[in-house]
């Protein structure tokens, strides 16, 4: 009897082991696991404000290209304005080319 009573202390003193040893390994996949989560809660974060800020500057070009669109319409009309007056200059231009030849051709005949 006395060595069964031993024979199962051993056993006895032999599971208390290995559930020490479960638990400390559990404990140390737990604080693993704890870290892993706070590692890869600060990268989402990174990559949050990698995004916000990204947003940000696509908000900026996006208000950019609004005003220099802006200022192109505004330089095509000014350059449609201008070709329209030069036309016009074109035409005044010829006008007085043709009064200077009819000028010319008076004086001429008036000398003649």
């Amino acid at each position: 009897m006395r060595e069964r009573v031993t024979e199962l202390e051993t056993e006895l003193k032999t599971k208390s082991e290995q559930l020490v040893a479960s638990e400390s390994a559990t404990l140390a996949q737990r604080s693993d696991l704890a870290n892993d989560v706070k590692v890869m809660r600060n990268a989402l974060d990174d990559k949050h404000r990698e995004l916000e800020q990204s947003q940000r500057r696509l908000a900026e070009t996006g208000t950019e290209l609004s005003a220099a669109t802006q200022r192109c319409e505004a330089l095509g009309e000014s350059l449609r304005e201008e070709t329209g007056h030069g036309g016009s200059l074109q035409e005044e231009l010829a006008s007085l080319q043709e009064q200077m030849k009819s000028t010319l051709n008076v004086i001429t005949f008036s000398s003649n």
